[in-house]
């Protein structure tokens, strides 16, 4: 069981990841960062009964989720543009 302070820590964390990366070349937020993070949350959620924590994490696991959408979507794109079935 974590505390809501252990908990927000977590959440605190993967979302200053999230923020550098988008400010940093140097920095990388790989896919398997970000289905790690989104397990992370996933526990965060379950085992902490803070109600401002267990938002936190479901909002952030909201955006992992939105990232791993999109970056789907750019490769499904260009495999069909490699392909040739999109111009």
């Amino acid at each position: 069981m974590l505390t809501g302070k252990q908990a927000k820590r977590i959440v605190r964390h993967i979302e200053n990841h999230i923020k550098e990366y988008t400010v940093n070349p140097r920095l990388e937020l790989t896919d398997q960062d970000l289905r790690e993070y989104r397990q992370r949350l996933k526990e965060v959620v379950q085992t902490t009964n803070s109600p401002g924590a267990q938002r936190k994490a479901a909002w952030t696991y909201e955006l992992v989720e939105k990232i791993q959408y999109i970056r789907g979507k750019i490769h499904q794109t260009k495999l069909e543009i490699l392909n040739g079935k999109k111009e």
